[in-house]
This record gives C-alpha cells, sequence and structure tokens, in this order.
C-alpha cells in the first residue's frame, strides 16, 4: 500500500531556508550556488591569464600590471546549478518495521528533494531493488514542481519479492547519468553483497554521496525470545531459531560490528553518513543529520 507523504508547513518552511554545501565543481546552464570548472563572471576569483585582444578591460588587474608593466586579466569562477538525485531502496527489507522503513525513506527523500528544489536545483528521484527500475520523476527544478514529486512517491510501494542488488543497481545509475551530482542514497543497507563496489562505481562517476541509513527499533534491539520460525525479508526462506540471551548477545555484537564497518568505509571514501530510527522525530532525522554531516548551509 503506497504511503501519503506529508509535511508540515513549518517544517517545510524550515528546509525552504536552507542550501545544500557541495564539494563538487560542476558545469551547468543556470545560475545557482555551485562553482564551475569553467571560467566566466562570478564573484569568486580563480586564476590569471595573459590579456588578450577582445577580452573585458575591467577584468584586467591593474594592480599586476603596475607591477610587471604587463596585462593580466583575472579569470573567476562560474556559479552554476546543482544536481541532487535521490535514490530509494524498494527491496523488500524496506517493507519492514512501525512504522515501515520505506514509508519513512518516502518522506525523507521528500523533505531532502524540497531542499533542493526550493533552491531551483535539478532534482530527481528514481527507485532500486534488484535493479535500478525505469520509473522516475525526470528532472524537476521549481518549487512548482513539488506536488509532481510528492506524487510520484506517494505512487510508490516496496517491492515484497526483491532483493537489494547495490551494484547492479549502482552501475545502471552512474552508467546512465551524465555530469557530476549531490546522490543521496536511502536504505537500510542491510545487504552487505556488491554493496561497496556499487557505492565506488558512483564515486569513480565524479558524483558526491550521502548514504541515509534507516532501521527500525527491532533490528536494533530484537524484543524475541524463544523458540520462533523467522523468514527472511527478502530471501524468503524460513529458519527456525531459539532466542536465547546469548544468541542476542551475538547478534548485537554482529550488529555493531557491521554499523560501525559501514560507517568506517562511508568516511573513508569520502562519503557522508546519516543513520537514523525510523521511531525519531522526521524533522531530527533530516535537520540534525545534514547539519552534522555539514551538508547543508542557511539563507
Amino acid at each position: 500500500m503506497a504511503g501519503r507523504v506529508v509535511l508540515e508547513e513549518g517544517f517545510l518552511a524550515r528546509l525552504e531556508r536552507l542550501h545544500y554545501l557541495t564539494r563538487l565543481m560542476v558545469v551547468g546552464g543556470m545560475r545557482g550556488e555551485k562553482k564551475s570548472r569553467r571560467h566566466g563572471s562570478s564573484i569568486e576569483f580563480a586564476d590569471y591569464r595573459a590579456y588578450s585582444r577582445g577580452d573585458d578591460l575591467r577584468r584586467v588587474d591593474w594592480k599586476v600590471f603596475a607591477r610587471t608593466d604587463r596585462f593580466y586579466t583575472k579569470l573567476f569562477h562560474e556559479e552554476e546549478d546543482l544536481t541532487v538525485h535521490l535514490l530509494i531502496d524498494a527491496s523488500a527489507s524496506m517493507a519492514y518495521g512501525k512504522p515501515q522503513k520505506f514509508m519513512v525513506a518516502q518522506q525523507v527523500a521528500a523533505a531532502m528533494g524540497y531542499i533542493a528544489m526550493a533552491n531551483l536545483e535539478r532534482t530527481r528521484f528514481r527507485v532500486f531493488g534488484d535493479r535500478l527500475y525505469a520509473n522516475d520523476t525526470g528532472y524537476l527544478r521549481s518549487k512548482g514542481s513539488v506536488h509532481k514529486a510528492f506524487r510520484f512517491l506517494e505512487d510508490l510501494e516496496p517491492q515484497r519479492e526483491a532483493r537489494t542488488d547495490f551494484r547492479k543497481s549502482f552501475e545502471t545509475f552512474a552508467g546512465q547519468t551524465k555530469g557530476q551530482g549531490l546522490v543521496i542514497i536511502l536504505s537500510d543497507f542491510l545487504a552487505e553483497e556488491g554493496l561497496v563496489e556499487g557505492l565506488k562505481r558512483i564515486l569513480y562517476a565524479g558524483h558526491q554521496i550521502v548514504c541515509v541509513q534507516l532501521l527500525d527499533q527491532q533490528e536494533m534491539e530484537p524484543d524475541l525470545r524463544g523458540e520462533l520460525e523467522l523468514r527472511d525479508a527478502e530471501e524468503g526462506t524460513l529458519r527456525e531459531v531459539t532466542i536465547s540471551p546469548r544468541l542476542l548477545r551475538m547478534y548485537r555484537a554482529y550488529r555493531d560490528a557491521y554499523l560501525q564497518q559501514f560507517e568506517t568505509t562511508c568516511r573513508r571514501l569520502g562519503m557522508s553518513y546519516i543513520r537514523a530510527l525510523t521511531s525519531e522525530p522526521m524533522e531530527e532525522i533530516v535537520l540534525q543529520g545534514l547539519r552534522q554531516t555539514r551538508l547543508v548551509g542557511r539563507g
């Protein structure tokens, strides 16, 4: 069942005052907040080159001329627009939890995408699971596109038979996506196979990555005891287990080791990392998470 994307007006107003800060040097077509490798008219100095006939005399550095008796033209970074990609994990494991992890991912994606659209950044929402799915919003760029984005998110459902194939999904994304951008991935990241390889493929394409790991309280602290039959959310296989205090201690040790390893890997590769429980308030997940990773600024 699809979930409704509802963000309170006060929350949207707070999001609207933010903008993304990135390390990217991107080339675009409209004036935005990010710096381009092309040299043109802007406010940030880049370099000098020898004056050529036809250059704008307003760009001549007369102080340098006074010292060297030679004409040099100042070069500036152009300010350009940022492209923001939001990739939402719709695999079977995301259907787990109360509230459902996928529904929280929809809300977080809406909030993070709203920041970009409110700043006229090119914004695209896509979905992956066992592959990168073809349905997406295309590139949106205005507050007027918010309703289209939210309708797209509302119509999404987790694919209850789909396993997460990070390598295949991310390789397809990197191969299909031109230029550089900020890639925000919303997932539980609980399938290890191919995960790091897939993330590296996106990094090698020149993108900046933000991993938003959403987990349910039961995944962190299972409230289970006794003889149980457990079903793998993605494999569908059943297994009879006896939940004992010793088994729970082993689970917690494995959980902590995996989460720490994944976070360390993200930071080592230069990716931003946000971890949140689905039970946390939406404003805390988004605003606190983005500020802790220094991904947003005000104004």
